[in-house]
């Protein structure tokens, strides 16, 4: 009998845990607060925010820090550190291959 109580009790807790969770986006769509993940940033603002990254002052130190960056495009700081960073110049790519191939020991005779 009391481990029936217990029973009926967690059942009806998972029935309002069930509930809840069901009104929840409900209440924010009424709300109109928007869902869902954020928009990844686009090319462009990749480009300027390394650009920021990257700009000195007269000094040689970094004109923007990463927290101010990161605030001016929307994102965190964790997901302007994972911004892909784009080549310097157009061969760069190449000379980096280039310069790997001649490290790598030949595997044929």
């Amino acid at each position: 009998m009391f481990f029936h109580t217990l029973g009926a009790g967690a059942e009806s807790e998972a029935a309002l845990a069930s509930a809840r969770t069901l009104d929840g986006p409900e209440a924010a769509r009424r709300a109109a607060v928007p869902g869902g993940q954020r928009p990844k940033p686009s090319p462009r603002q990749v480009k300027l925010a390394w650009q920021m990254y990257d700009a000195k002052d007269e000094h040689g130190k970094r004109k923007h820090t990463v927290q101010p960056i990161a605030d001016e495009f929307g994102v965190t700081r964790p997901t302007y550190r994972h911004l892909p960073r784009p080549p310097r110049h157009p061969d760069a790519l190449i000379h980096a291959g280039q310069q790997l191939i001649a490290w790598l020991p030949c595997p044929w005779p």
